[in-house]
């Protein structure tokens, strides 16, 4: 039973990145939009292929959390690592925002109203920082079949839930200070 958490933490990881490497594929001026106002300065020169790179390193974090039960053990643990790398790297590029509102980073980023949903983006990185821990556990023994797939239907519903966690907190923020303070405009 112990490895019921890091297989199903490398599944809910590989979910959730071939999600938004795909939105940034998919939605190409959001996309590009999001990663210059988000990059650090220094990127600046080399802008377009850093942009090729962060998606091919999301796709191969996909195929590394994916493929680690048939990996080796040492092989297995290289999905983690890079999933903690780009998860530090992007709550580091949010962090120092001052507002996120209308990035662009995966779907809205903007709460009703306009409002800024920095916080609850931080909040979001939080939970799949922690999910990527437990992902980093090793696995020792073989996986059944039946976890293996019960791991992977879980985690295709459970990663675009924490994706759209920041709307989610937005609105209902919006929704309680509506009924708190009246109608906003």
């Amino acid at each position: 039973m112990g490895m019921v958490g890091p297989v199903l933490g490398r599944d809910i990881l590989a979910v959730v990145f071939l999600l938004t490497a795909m939105w940034k594929v998919t939605h190409r001026r959001e996309y590009v939009n999001s990663f210059t106002g988000l990059r650090p300065s220094f990127i600046r020169a080399f802008e377009l292929p850093a942009r090729a790179a962060l998606i091919f390193a999301e796709l191969a974090c996909v195929v590394l959390l994916a493929a680690a039960p048939a990996l080796s053990r040492g092989a297995a643990e290289a999905g983690p690592v890079l999933a903690i790398v780009l998860l530090v790297a992007f709550t580091a590029a949010v962090a120092r925002q001052r507002s996120v509102a209308g990035c662009g980073c995966w779907s809205a980023v903007t709460g009703p109203g306009g409002s800024d949903v920095k916080g609850p983006l931080l909040a979001r990185n939080g939970i799949l920082l922690a999910v990527s821990l437990a992902a980093a556990i090793p696995v020792r023994g073989g996986i059944q079949a039946g976890v293996l797939l019960s791991a992977a239907a879980f985690s295709a519903v459970v990663a675009p839930v924490i994706l759209e966690l920041p709307q989610v907190i937005a609105v209902a923020k919006y929704q309680g200070g509506m009924r708190a303070g009246g109608a906003r405009s």
